[in-house]
């Protein structure tokens, strides 16, 4: 279990020591910080101990070999020895990690990662990557059963959907970059951790990505590109959810945001309330957190809502204030 100790802060709203697993970094405070809320409320750190290498090592499984990985971007690292520091196949009993700068490329024929764990990424300046390269059609499920992204990526090499199944933690920023193809990540799997996602996907209906279950990670969600599909209550952990550009955040359920998270939609972006009833809310903001609306009931153009906006489309409404029962 590894620990995250915050020293000092200016410019934020709370500060605490704990434990990056299971607790917010942050407790949410829904009042004008900056200009962008969501984007800047973890740079204004101003001293800000994170031992990344410490938190790593106690990432790694009890017992369990560490490996690494030496040479990037080979085709068959996956499966085979070659670019790993043991020069062996990944397998059963090692914890194995890409640190910062690095990418490990999935292919076809090799759907499940038979290592104890995988680490993307070692918390340093430069992310690591997770490139889902060449996996078919016929074949579009990946299981890696303990996933961490420690300002890592996980991102589309090609214009298939992947099914993800396992679990996935993380620590620090971390992105989801499908642009190309799309990334379900199935009912059975967990998003966990203190750490943050930042995700791009397709702008195509057919290819989005889609959170099918219950997470848990608190470091918040800024969807800057495509759609994002959420089915599940929790789907979107604890933390605030922001949306830039032409985007579009699409809420199966109306338990698919924490009812303390805060709702910041860009100019341009787009959420649809695709339940009935009513998903309870902090705070919402329509320019991206520079103002806030106002309390009280949200939906769509003609819902019947005590407030609409052409950005709020589908059956569903918002119950927004910090006082919401």
């Amino acid at each position: 279990m590894s620990i995250l100790i915050v020293m000092s802060c200016s410019g934020i709203a709370h500060c605490e020591t704990t434990n990056t697993l299971s607790s917010p970094l942050l407790e949410p405070r829904y009042r004008k910080i900056s200009d962008n809320y969501f984007m800047t409320i973890i740079p204004k750190m101003s001293t800000l101990i994170l031992f990344s290498l410490f938190s790593a090592v106690l990432l790694i499984p009890v017992g369990a070999q560490s490996v690494r990985l030496t040479t990037s971007g080979l085709v068959d690292s996956f499966s085979t020895g070659n670019g790993w520091s043991d020069e062996q196949a990944p397998h059963a009993g090692a914890a194995y990690q890409v640190r910062g700068g690095g990418v490990l490329r999935t292919h076809e024929g090799q759907p499940v990662f038979v290592g104890d764990s995988l680490m993307i990424g070692n918390g340093g300046r430069d992310s690591a990557i997770l490139l889902l390269k060449a996996v078919d059609k016929g074949k579009p499920t990946l299981n890696i059963r303990n996933l961490t992204l420690h300002r890592g990526e996980m991102a589309a090499g090609n214009s298939y959907r992947t099914v993800f199944t396992g679990n996935i933690s993380l620590l620090l920023e971390n992105t989801l970059n499908f642009d190309q193809g799309g990334l379900l990540v199935s009912a059975a799997s967990v998003i966990s951790g203190s750490g943050s996602l930042v995700i791009r996907s397709s702008d195509a209906t057919t290819s989005p990505v889609v959170f099918e279950g219950v997470n848990t990670y608190s470091g918040g969600t800024q969807l800057a590109a495509g759609m994002l599909d959420v089915k599940a209550a929790g789907g979107l952990g604890s933390g605030n959810v922001a949306l830039s550009g032409a985007s579009t955040l699409r809420l199966l359920s109306d338990r698919a945001l924490d009812r303390s998270a805060a709702l910041w939609l860009g100019n341009e972006s787009v959420v649809v309330l695709a339940f009935s009833g009513k998903s309870i809310i902090t705070a919402l903001s329509f320019d991206g957190g520079r103002t806030l609306a106002a309390s009280g009931i949200w939906g769509s153009v003609g819902s019947g809502a005590d407030h609409t906006n052409p950005r709020l489309t589908g059956p569903g409404r918002l119950l927004v204030g910090p006082n919401a029962p």
